[in-house]
């Protein structure tokens, strides 16, 4: 599931793989960024449930400002409509 999860969101935002490792993380962190253009620094909740999850405020920062510079497709639907 891991191995498809990362097939599926790559398109969208390809460079989280190298950010997040761990495949349980992974999961966790797609399911909450959903669509990356809604990950600012304005969605507070957001920013403090990647934090929770990820345990690295620093990591957290390393996700937002990679999603504002990624060059991935982007999805009409929900990543876990694809699923």
């Amino acid at each position: 599931m891991g191995i498809r999860l990362k097939e599926r969101f790559g398109c969208h935002f390809h460079e989280l793989v190298k950010l997040v490792d761990n495949g349980y993380l992974y999961a966790r962190v797609i399911k909450v960024i959903d669509y990356k253009s809604m990950l600012t620094d304005n969605h507070i909740s957001t920013l403090a449930t990647l934090a929770d999850i990820l345990g690295d405020e620093d990591k957290v920062k390393a996700v937002v400002d990679t999603a504002k510079a990624s060059m991935g497709r982007t999805y009409s639907v929900p990543i876990y409509f694809y699923i």
